[in-house]
């Protein structure tokens, strides 16, 4: 990571808290030394087998909730800018269309 600081270069830590307690406090303390480049992790807090970040992981961290999109508002936008007139009758029926898919073909 030390060679990242030199270019445009970023690391990303995907699902970070999945890692053991252990291996986090040592990739904790590697972080704080030595990583000259910018970091981002992902994780979903507070699930079964999820392990807490450490303190010096932690104060490192700036949290971003991320919640989810209204679809509505998303496929009418995506209609109105194609030249739709009834971009948001369509939107909504095209969201609950989506959904409705989702939750029938979805194990």
């Amino acid at each position: 990571m030390e060679s990242s600081a030199q270019g445009d270069i970023f690391v990303c830590f995907d699902e970070f808290n999945r890692v053991t307690a252990d291996q986090l406090e040592k990739l904790g303390a590697f972080l704080d030394v030595k990583a000259k480049c910018p970091w981002f992790i992902t994780m979903n807090p507070g699930y079964e087998g999820r392990t807490e970040l450490p303190a010096a992981i932690n104060k490192h961290v700036l949290r971003i909730s991320v919640i989810v999109p209204d679809l509505k508002l998303i496929y009418e936008m995506m209609l109105f800018s194609e030249g739709f007139k009834q971009g948001r009758s369509l939107g909504h029926k095209l969201a609950y269309f989506m959904v409705t898919a989702k939750d029938l073909f979805s194990p």
